[in-house]
């Protein structure tokens, strides 16, 4: 399964890419594919490629670092794709003023249209505000 994933990764593709750094990131001790970079490089060139799933993995591995730039930037491209993680993510940028200027009404707005669209997080929020 490791050679399987090593030339999944060394594929290029941002599916192949997504999967293994997937992959390395559950089994760090995974040999890890030459020239595929670490598991967030790889995330990143999925993502850049158009990959959502990719992207919302690097907008939650951004926010989580605390780049709420770049967490805000994969937000906003998400949720102009109508992705609900990236409108609740946005949201959360513009509540906590993190990344951008902090504004309520627009936090609470998207937190809306994030819960209308699927995003039980954003439902459960919105009780609160």
């Amino acid at each position: 399964a490791n050679s399987l994933m090593i030339s999944v990764g060394e594929s290029g593709t941002a599916e192949g890419l997504y999967e293994y750094a997937r992959f390395i990131t559950e089994y760090p001790n995974a040999q890890q594919a030459t020239g595929t970079g670490t598991p967030v490089d790889c995330l990143r060139k999925a993502a850049e490629m158009g990959l959502q799933e990719a992207q919302i993995a690097i907008m939650n591995h951004e926010y989580d670092a605390q780049n709420h730039k770049e967490a805000y930037r994969w937000a906003r491209t998400l949720s102009l794709a109508g992705r609900h993680e990236g409108t609740k993510r946005m949201a959360d940028c513009y509540n906590l003023g993190l990344g951008v200027k902090r504004d309520k009404k627009l936090a609470k707005d998207l937190y809306r249209t994030a819960a209308s669209n699927g995003n039980k997080e954003a439902a459960d929020i919105l009780k609160s505000l």
